[in-house]
């Protein structure tokens, strides 16, 4: 009984705490908005062309218009103008923004700073006519590869070809991200009117907030202890069959407290009820409005006796739900047909959906899902990715040149992207086919296969 009372007296206080944490999170909210309004700040409205008043912004005050805007990070830049016979380590400058929002990139340095913590989707492509590699580095610190090769033709447009890469990366605040040549000088081709040579990059890749805030905690913690209680009052009820053949008044007093515990679980549900439609209002989400049920009226196979029924939580409170991965093959594949492509080395796994020993990302939760591959070949190669072994999208890469096979002027990349409903336990793969001998080239040092995926709502 008296641990019965002490879960009850747990529930009252978690709801103190959330309408606390609520209070907190609106007057926290309405400050920063009137703190902007005095300054005249507006991220969103920021025009990031001008290279030379872009280069006088300090990180600091970009970082705090990021925050003050709520962290939506996210920018697409492109290059005018061919950038030729570059050196190794030079960065490429994508010198004009088409959008720009956290004021993150940089058009006269060519590099993306954090302006929070977070977990960023990164994607560059570029176009060249000659032999080039490219790379995305954070820190100093190599993430993925691309290469790009002269296609034999003799007039200028019928050398060119395209190649980019993809990667999800958690990124701290003030790191830089650039895209460079590396390996061998090279070349990247793009202009105005065909603006070929991109650079991308977006924070909100797996829900509205990348981070946990109080409120979400405790509701979840408040879903964890319902559910013991629910234990409690299965247990109990086993104890009140015995009971009434033992003692009619002990089974009135037990029948009298499982009535209270109803009465203060439906006020409960009230309550749950107004914070989720009071969120919903401010956040002016299109989730679904409806609370959290926790306890009904509904028979428990026990005529005539309520009992405590069970929800899953709705989406809007999949605040712990950040799913997303990204990883690289780290050693050739050669003489290969009809089999998954086993991406081994894995630089972001949130939610732990993705084995690199088989290569498969079995969907934790069901929802809308991005998925991006890019591979590398010297032989004409067809992948696929696939859900429970039914295709989605295609690519195809092809060597160049008919030239020794190991020479590396014959690679070339292809890739893919998809955006898919997927459901709870779906395999998703990337597979080898069509061709008997396909060829899928990468290594720790050239990352130029990789395979990413992540949760968007």
């Amino acid at each position: 009984m008296q641990g019965m009372k002490q879960k009850i007296q747990s529930l009252e206080e978690h709801v103190s705490l959330l309408d606390a944490s609520c209070g907190e999170q609106t007057s926290t909210k309405n400050a920063a908005n009137a703190l902007d309004d005095a300054k005249g700040n507006n991220p969103r409205n920021t025009v990031a062309n001008d290279t030379e008043k872009q280069s006088l912004t300090s990180p600091q005050q970009r970082s705090r218009r990021a925050v003050g805007a709520g962290a939506h990070i996210s920018f697409t830049a492109y290059q005018v103008g061919t950038m030729s016979n570059m050196v190794p380590g030079q960065a490429v400058r994508f010198n004009h923004v088409l959008h720009n929002d956290g004021d993150g990139y940089n058009t006269y340095t060519g590099a993306f700073t954090a302006p929070v913590n977070g977990t960023y989707m990164f994607t560059f492509h570029f176009d060249s006519r000659v032999h080039t590699f490219v790379r995305l580095v954070l820190d100093g610190r190599n993430l993925v590869d691309a290469v790009a090769n002269q296609h034999p033709g003799a007039a200028q447009l019928e050398r060119e070809t395209m190649s980019g890469n993809t990667a999800i990366v958690h990124v701290n605040h003030g790191q830089a991200v650039i895209v460079e040549v590396y390996d061998v000088n090279g070349e990247v081709a793009s202009s105005d009117k065909y603006r070929l040579s991109t650079f991308s990059v977006n924070s909100e890749i797996n829900a509205k907030d990348l981070t946990i805030d109080k409120t979400n905690e405790l509701i979840l913690t408040l879903h964890d202890v319902i559910y013991e209680l629910k234990g409690h009052v299965e247990s109990l009820e086993t104890e009140v069959t015995k009971l009434r053949h033992e003692n009619n008044g002990q089974v009135e007093l037990i029948e009298k407290l499982r009535t209270e515990i109803i009465i203060k679980g439906n006020v409960l549900n009230r309550e749950l009820d107004q914070e989720t439609n009071k969120r919903n209002l401010n956040n002016n989400d299109d989730f679904n409005n409806s609370g959290t049920r926790v306890i009904s009226e509904e028979n428990n196979g026990i005529a005539g006796e309520p009992s405590i029924a069970f929800q899953t939580l709705p989406r809007a409170r999949r605040a712990l739900a950040n799913v997303a991965f990204s990883a690289y093959l780290s050693h050739p594949l050669s003489h290969v047909t009809n089999t998954v492509v086993r991406f081994d080395k894995a630089l972001l796994n949130d939610g732990n959906g993705y084995n690199a020993s088989t290569g498969t990302f079995t969907a934790p939760l069901s929802g809308v899902y991005m998925f991006n591959f890019h591979f590398d070949s010297r032989a004409l190669s067809f992948l696929k990715l696939v859900i429970d072994g039914v295709n989605q999208v295609d690519a195809v890469a092809n060597r160049h040149v008919l030239n020794d096979f190991n020479d590396r002027k014959a690679q070339s990349m292809g890739g893919n992207t998809c955006i898919v409903h997927v459901n709870h336990g779906q395999a998703v793969q990337v597979r080898v086919y069509e061709t008997p001998n396909a060829d899928v080239a990468s290594g720790d040092t050239f990352r130029l296969s990789t395979f990413s995926g992540v949760l968007l709502y």
